[in-house]
């Protein structure tokens, strides 16, 4: 028979032993780092399966910034990276991702670019921009005759617009057509109307009833500045010139100074339409006395619609617009200007304006001053025929005829305000009895 009264000694032994094996264990620190690690592999899930063997088929299983591997979906496309990576499309989640110029078209993975009609690329066909390469306007111009015979073919961003040569007009109504939508030219039916009185009456009243429509300034002188963009007919330009002279009454209403500006602008470019230096063979083919009475109508209406403008500023206030023929200054002021004058130098010409009110008179009165100079009237005010030296002794020896300075204008509004006007003009032509110390032709007139 055993000795029972043995066994629970040994169990304490056991008990006893397990105990000191776990204190060691845990008394060194080595030995606590390797048994945290072994009860960590029996707990871990990926000792069973590797993490990267999990990943999706368009993932790709790396480490990053130090940390454990893990699934990262493929560069275009966007998931979890283990049960879905999802095609990005690019061309929906980046505004313009092609630019302006160009249009998108999504891939797998990926997407390409291409440019848009009127427009060539720098590089291939396909491309994406952060490659370098971009869309650059075509010049459809450069082609040739792509308007048709006796027009003209105008190269804009991405496009080409088309006009008809002096004495034709389109066949599809508009200013503006494009030959792939069936626009030609053909020949105006009012080519000589100049020479009618009665053809010159009915189109200017034509053209007065078809601008009355018209009735807010701004859009008045948009409509002008879009039917006289192209080369004009003489009677087109005696019947523009004839509404703009005419239109002066409707600029009068309260307007913020910055539609004035953009009103004045507009002003000025239908002026610098009629006058471009393309239009001196519609004026040159009126009669002396019509061209006379229509640049005069024209002078007048740039004067005095800038002064009706002025009424509406803030006082007070300078603007300067130029354009490629002409350049205009108003000036607006409270009476009692301060100082005896008020110049501007526009190129290389001086005016002088000295107003009536002594310096420091008390005065309310607004008072408004415009200057306008004039690149390219010299040549229209030339006499079609050359009177030679019976009628013109004092201004010329011999020859033709010429105005030997830009044409200038000046303006005030009230008129009782002015005492004179001072121009110092730069002679286009150098003439030595009147050259000035500093090598330059110059002449003075006092008004």
């Amino acid at each position: 028979m055993k000795d029972v009264s043995s066994q629970p000694t040994k169990l304490r032994g056991d008990k006893f032993r397990s105990s000191q094996i776990m204190e060691c264990l845990f008394g060194a620190p080595m030995k606590l780092l390797l048994f945290t690690a072994w009860i960590s592999s029996l707990m871990d899930p990926c000792r069973l399966s590797d993490i990267c063997e999990s990943c999706h088929r368009l993932a790709t299983c790396k480490a990053l910034n130090g940390s454990n591997h893990a699934c990262f979906c493929n560069n275009g496309y966007t998931g979890d990276g283990t049960t879905f990576c999802n095609d990005d499309n690019e061309c929906q989640n980046v505004t313009y991702i092609c630019s302006k110029r160009g249009t998108c078209t999504n891939t797998v993975g990926s997407y390409y670019c291409t440019c848009l009609p009127g427009y060539s690329s720098t590089g291939l066909q396909h491309f994406q921009i952060n490659d370098g390469t971009e869309c650059v306007d075509i010049d459809e111009c450069e082609a040739g005759q792509v308007c048709g015979p006796n027009s003209l073919c105008h190269n804009s961003d991405g496009s080409f617009y088309c006009t008809c040569q002096r004495d034709y007009i389109p066949t599809s109504g508009t200013k503006h057509f494009h030959p792939e939508r069936g626009g030609r030219c053909k020949e105006h039916p009012l080519k000589n109307c100049h020479d009618n009185i009665a053809c010159v009456t009915q189109t200017v009243n034509r053209t007065l009833e078809y601008m009355s429509n018209l009735t807010e300034s701004l859009s008045f002188l948009n409509e002008i500045a879009e039917q006289t963009s192209g080369e004009l007919t003489s009677v087109e330009v005696i019947a523009y010139v004839e509404a703009l002279s005419r239109s002066t009454w409707s600029l009068r209403a309260g307007q913020e100074d910055a539609v004035v500006h953009s009103t004045l602008t507009n002003l000025v470019k239908v002026a610098n339409n009629l006058l471009e230096k393309d239009e001196l063979v519609a004026w040159r083919r009126m009669k002396d006395e019509r061209r006379q009475e229509t640049i005069s109508k024209l002078l007048h209406a740039v004067e005095g619609s800038s002064l009706a403008l002025a009424n509406n500023l803030k006082r007070p206030n300078q603007l300067q617009i130029k354009d490629q023929q002409i350049e205009l200054r108003l000036f607006t002021f409270d009476g009692g200007l301060k100082g005896d004058t008020l110049s501007t130098n526009m190129g290389d010409d001086l005016m002088t304006l000295t107003p009536k009110l002594k310096p420091g008179e008390d005065s309310n009165a607004s008072v408004s001053v415009v200057f306008v100079r004039y690149d390219s009237m010299a040549d229209i005010l030339k006499p079609a025929i050359d009177p030679g030296v019976t009628d013109y002794s004092r201004y010329a020896k011999s020859g033709e005829i010429t105005v030997n300075s830009q044409v200038v204008a000046a303006a005030i509004k009230p008129a009782d305000q002015l005492d004179h006007v001072t121009f110092t003009l730069r002679h286009v032509q150098m003439q030595s009895r009147w050259k000035n110390s500093d090598n330059r032709d110059s002449n003075q007139e006092e008004f």
